[in-house]
């Protein structure tokens, strides 16, 4: 809005210096030269914010894009190493901005190159993480999805497993900022340690059994039924899925994770990223 105003007010002042090269006499011909200023102002006015303005942001756009990779401790860390996020994320911005996105409908854009970009590149570095970051990620994520889950609306199922927005769905309203950078800064946590000690993924004999006690503590909790429900995590986005029952088994089976032993569940933590990255 406020370089809206700035090119209106340049406009006018351009128009009146135009008007007064084309009529010299401006003052016994008053009625003219208002009437050419005021043409003008409008030709010029329109011109700005169908050309100029749009440029303007976008230059604005790309300005924040570099801003936030700098203040942003996830995204610096990918950056540095994946130097073509920073043209895929500032490309983003850009088209966002000249199309005049709202601010949900960017937060929305923004849901979906996370999850198309950047959680691949989540997902190499999660199974070399340390266990502590694993575990604070997981924890995190849980607390975030018992919010959710709470609601009358389908946002847990969105917040996990993406699709189609609910109707009237407020992603700013819906998460909150300081959640929104608890997420991201546990994000980091995982990448930052996977980069300066990397860890050992488990082998096959480990993930089996730490996933047998998970399943064995599941069983014992929740009956068998609850059991056989895990296997509606294998196609989450399949047509009429129970989306509540969906995002209600996937919380309970994260939480669940974190209750187990230190050592199985780091075990399982890591071998779990590592069949999402594989």
């Amino acid at each position: 809005m406020w370089w809206g105003a700035l090119i209106g007010g340049a406009c006018g002042a351009l128009a009146a210096v135009i008007a007064k090269l084309v009529i010299r006499d401006s003052q016994s011909r008053r009625t003219t030269y208002t009437i050419v200023v005021v043409v003008l102002f409008t030709v010029l006015n329109s011109a700005g914010r169908a050309y100029v303005l749009p440029e303007i942001r976008a230059w604005e756009a790309r300005r924040e894009a570099s801003r936030f990779f700098v203040e942003n401790r996830l995204f610096s860390l990918l950056v540095a190493r994946h130097p073509e996020i920073r043209d895929q994320f500032t490309t983003l911005m850009v088209d966002l901005t000249r199309q005049g996105a709202s601010q949900e409908e960017a937060n929305l854009e923004g849901i979906a190159w996370g999850r198309k970009l950047v959680g691949p590149y989540f997902q190499q570095y999660a199974p070399s993480a340390s266990s502590d970051s694993l575990g604070h990620f997981v924890s995190v994520t849980v607390e975030i999805l018992e919010q959710l889950g709470a609601r009358e609306d389908e946002a847990c199922y969105f917040w996990m497993f993406g699709g189609q927005a609910p109707p009237g769905f407020s992603f700013s309203a819906t998460v909150s900022h300081d959640d929104q950078m608890r997420m991201l800064d546990a994000m980091a946590d995982v990448v930052e340690s996977s980069i300066s000690a990397p860890q050992k993924p488990p082998d096959a004999q480990q993930a089996g059994s730490a996933l047998e006690s998970l399943i064995a503590d599941l069983m014992e909790t929740h009956g068998e039924g609850f059991v056989a429900s895990l296997a509606i995590l294998e196609q989450p986005n399949a047509p009429n899925i129970d989306r509540r029952a969906a995002c209600n088994v996937a919380t309970e089976f994260y939480r669940a994770a974190l209750s187990l032993p230190e050592a199985q569940q780091s075990v399982l933590l890591r071998s779990l990223f590592g069949a999402a990255a594989s």
